[in-house]
């Protein structure tokens, strides 16, 4: 199995050859490059189940691939291409599935001996085979890194890595003077739910709701799992307003879809803050769209509220 990346300014997401991504300057896109020279809606990466079409969408500087204006082409296998002023790459490699027990003491003792073979050997093909040792032991380290930042039940970015990535979103929000929204949710009722159905019946909720709402998420969006049946959207590049529009989206297709899916009717309540020049820190961010949810609850939940900063 394939694992894709897409590499653009200064950010790395993961995309799926079985998802379409729209690439442009309107925050709606799947992908956001805030640039004068990018077009609206600009281009769109079309997944076909192992690889991706690039195709353009009539814009106004053009879609480059290796120097030619390109309408639309195959994009292969690390393939860089340009839209507008932006340098993008696609990237791939095998999805490494195998259970890694690895400590920081042993990858860095690895390392070392690997460094230290790599200086012994004169062999080429020998040096060859001990790189392709070490890119393996690398791509299980990084497969490892993903899973230490995702929580098991939910699949959904753990605390840890929310806490990490809010930090650097809003130290790049406040540097370049770009908006950023945090929209936290919380599931109505969920200990009366659990204490009725009881926990199996919990954790299959959460689980719905959390597959739900990445589906409803552009991929530049950042869902965590912030505790319990608490989960919290970290929107780069976004607007209050434009985040009150993505919440009142995840909850209606909640309201809508796990009766569907769980055979339970569920909803939740959500709360929205922006970053500003009151609200510039991650506690500020935090404590303010959590006021804005507790607003959404207390108003009879199954609702959206929004904390000015």
């Amino acid at each position: 199995m394939k694992i894709f990346h897409l590499y653009y300014l200064d950010k790395k997401s993961e995309i799926s050859p079985n998802r379409s991504y729209t690439l442009g300057r309107n925050w709606d896109n799947s992908i956001i490059l805030p640039e004068k020279s990018v077009s609206r809606n600009h281009a769109v990466l079309e997944g076909r189940g192992d690889s991706f079409i690039l195709r353009d969408l009539g814009s106004t500087n053009g879609t480059f691939v290796e120097g030619e204006r390109i309408t639309e082409i195959p994009l292969r296998d690390n393939g860089k291409f340009r839209i507008g002023s932006c340098n993008l790459e696609l990237v791939s490699r095998e999805a490494d599935l195998t259970p890694s027990d690895a400590l920081p003491s042993d990858t860095m003792l690895f390392e070392n001996r690997i460094s230290k073979l790599m200086n012994d050997v004169d062999d080429p093909g020998i040096a060859e085979r001990i790189e392709g040792l070490k890119q393996f032991f690398n791509n299980k380290r990084e497969s490892l890194s993903l899973r230490a930042n995702k929580d098991g039940l939910t699949g959904l970015y753990n605390r840890r890595y929310m806490d990490e990535k809010l930090e650097e979103e809003i130290e790049r929000a406040v540097r370049y003077n770009r908006p950023l929204s945090l929209i936290m949710i919380d599931i109505d009722r969920f200990k009366k739910f659990n204490d009725a159905y009881g926990h199996q019946k919990g954790d299959e909720v959460l689980s719905t709701v959390a597959r739900i709402l990445k589906v409803t998420s552009r991929n530049m969006d950042i869902l965590c799992r912030y505790g319990g049946e608490e989960m919290a959207f970290i929107l780069p590049e976004t607007t209050p307003d434009h985040a009150l529009t993505m919440a009142d989206m995840c909850r209606q297709r909640i309201c809508d879809n796990v009766v569907k899916e769980a055979g339970v009717k569920v909803t939740i309540s959500l709360g929205v803050a922006g970053v500003s020049e009151r609200c510039a820190t991650a506690e500020d961010l935090i404590a303010a769209a959590d006021r804005a949810l507790y607003r959404a609850k207390n108003n009879g939940r199954n609702r959206v509220e929004w904390e000015e900063t």
